[in-house]
């Protein structure tokens, strides 16, 4: 059953909890991301890249 909640990093997030560990990885390494509900049920993630900051 698909949750009508869209996931988001939780405050205090315990590594040996077993959900959202791929948001905090994503959060880690993404310059920006985010999540949007899809019309027709489910949800989309978002990313972009961090560039390299050498120039």
């Amino acid at each position: 059953m698909a949750s009508p909640q869209l996931p988001f990093v939780p405050a205090g997030l315990s590594w040996e909890w077993e959900g959202a560990r791929g948001l905090v990885l994503l959060d880690v390494m993404a310059a920006k991301w985010g999540v949007w509900p899809e019309a027709g049920g489910g949800r989309t993630v978002w990313f972009q890249c961090r560039g390299d900051d050498s120039g």
